[in-house]
């Protein structure tokens, strides 16, 4: 999306377009999360969400199609209607999930990352096609890796295609949640959802403490998203590094990071039962600064092997993160508000802490970076190396406030 946004001229707006995602989850998950326990059960408003989400995305790709230099609010107007009813499908399928294990008898700690890594290799079969596939109406469809290729600017990773990719993908998938078992709404369930019910769930044992974290370490993936591919792609800009096939190929080349978190997922629930859920999380926060240390000294060339490391170590940091929490917060709450604390949880990590950061991050990157024309394109050009840094510093951080201010018993 970074990629597609400064080729149409609007790469001032990436945080903007990125925090939409944390503007959403300040209400959307909790709300769904609400009528999920309470009404419909997750598995019926998960085929709403995914089908209004493709709507308003089919929308913004009709608009981008018929303007190559869209206007910022249009553009950022349909992007935010499709981000609100998707940002809650990731609560919601996790409520759907762990309820669907749960009643089969199965241990959800060894059993729901395996479950959940199969997201994971969507995703990443999606980068690939983004990144090789190219569309010219008129011309027709065609696969290449960039290089003296005519159409590698062409590939869906620079253009609206992607939108159009995403829209036909959440009416597939919206249709498919139509396809599973129905789940009721709990029998039991805590009082209307108020500030007093989330107070409640945060006042509960640590989960307050452990919320907060959630919400500080919540800044680093939305950092990834936005200005991973836009930093590799800017090497193909810079002399010793035109047609490299990692400077081409950027969305390829990140979705190691997801193919690292399909290997990681086996681990986590291993991990997290012998070293409870705080150790677990401290890992995964070491992982994001190690991962943005890796951006800060590696490079499509000669230093690929740094970034493939620091792709690699993407999937400690995401995975045991995401599950660690997901577990830690279905086993501190009542059945009847399950759903919304898992959605509380999304609140806080990708809702606050995603809102805030990604527009810190778009003032440092603003602060060293600008996006440029040059001959090749238009790219983020600029010194990126403190950028890196400063992300690296801030997410260890975070992990030496967690070491010293949250507990947790082994078990948990």
């Amino acid at each position: 999306m970074g990629q597609f946004l400064g080729g149409a001229g609007l790469g001032d707006m990436i945080p903007w377009f990125y925090a939409m995602a944390g503007f959403a989850a300040l209400v959307m998950p909790l709300l769904a999360g609400y009528i999920a326990d309470r009404h419909t059960g997750p598995v019926r408003l998960l085929a709403v969400c995914h089908a209004l989400s493709a709507t308003a995305m089919a929308g913004l790709f009709a608009y981008a199609l018929g303007h190559p230099r869209p206007d910022g609010a249009a553009t950022l107007a349909l992007f935010g209607a499709a981000t609100a009813f998707y940002t809650p499908t990731l609560p919601l399928c996790n409520a759907t999930a762990l309820a669907a294990l749960r009643r089969s008898g199965a241990d959800t700690t060894k059993l729901f990352p395996r479950t959940r890594l199969w997201g994971t290799v969507g995703f990443v079969a999606m980068m690939w096609m983004v990144n090789t596939v190219w569309i010219v109406p008129g011309e027709g469809i065609g696969i290449c890796f960039g290089g003296d290729s005519t159409h590698a600017m062409d590939r869906m990773q620079y253009t609206c295609w992607q939108l159009g990719a995403a829209a036909l993908l959440g009416f597939v998938t919206a249709a498919y949640a139509l396809l599973m078992p129905h789940q009721r709404p709990a029998a039991t369930y805590d009082s209307p959802i108020s500030l007093r019910t989330m107070l409640k769930i945060l006042r509960k044992g640590n989960l307050g403490m452990f919320f907060l974290f959630a919400m500080l370490i919540g800044v680093a993936q939305q950092i990834n998203n936005g200005y991973a591919t836009p930093y590799i792609t800017h090497y193909r800009a810079l002399e010793g590094f035109v047609g490299t096939f990692g400077a081409d190929n950027a969305t390829l080349l990140m979705s190691l990071s997801q193919i690292s978190e399909v290997l990681w997922m086996l681990c986590v629930g291993a991990v997290m039962a012998r070293a409870g859920v705080k150790v677990t999380m401290l890992m995964a926060m070491v992982a994001w600064s190690l991962n943005f240390l890796c951006f800060a000294l590696g490079d499509p060339g000669s230093g690929l092997w740094v970034l493939a490391g620091g792709m690699i170590v993407y999937g400690v940091a995401f995975d045991f993160n995401t599950v660690a929490a997901s577990l830690f917060v279905e086993r501190e709450v009542s059945e009847g508000s399950k759903a919304t604390a898992q959605c509380l949880l999304v609140m806080m990590g990708r809702g606050v802490g995603a809102s805030a950061g990604m527009f810190a991050a778009g003032a440092v990157v603003n602060c060293f970076c600008r996006w440029t024309v040059t001959p090749g394109g238009r790219y983020l050009m600029g010194d990126w190396l403190p950028v890196w840094l400063i992300f690296a510093a801030y997410c260890a951080v975070v992990a030496v406030a967690f070491a010293v201010f949250f507990r947790s018993s082994p078990a948990k």
